[in-house]
């Protein structure tokens, strides 16, 4: 089981093909659909936005584990759990996912 967040640079050449797999979930969970030229179905719904902090993550969980299993069927969703400030209306997921 691997863990995966936004906070790591893009690697142009990964060595192995779990950190190709991995950088592609991270690249499918901090992409906003519509902003991918030719693919605006990539990556993860905005509308929950706007949504209360747990409306909000339950919607963006279910996203992520469907963009995952959509643009990346080596690896499955096992958890997200959601840092952040909640006062200040911040989340950051943090994924688990197994490579298949």
């Amino acid at each position: 089981m691997s863990l995966v967040t936004n906070n790591q640079a893009l690697n142009f050449s990964p060595e192995t093909e779990e950190e190709e797999i991995l950088q592609n979930v991270r690249m499918i969970i901090s992409t906003v659909q519509g902003t991918v030229m030719l693919h605006r179905a990539f990556g993860i719904d905005s509308a929950a936005v706007d949504q209360p902090l747990p409306a909000a993550r339950e919607r963006m969980t279910a996203d992520i584990i469907a963009a995952v299993a959509r643009y990346e069927p080596r690896a499955q969703v096992t958890a997200v759990h959601w840092d952040g400030v909640a006062a200040e209306g911040a989340l950051e997921p943090r994924v688990e996912v197994t490579i298949l």
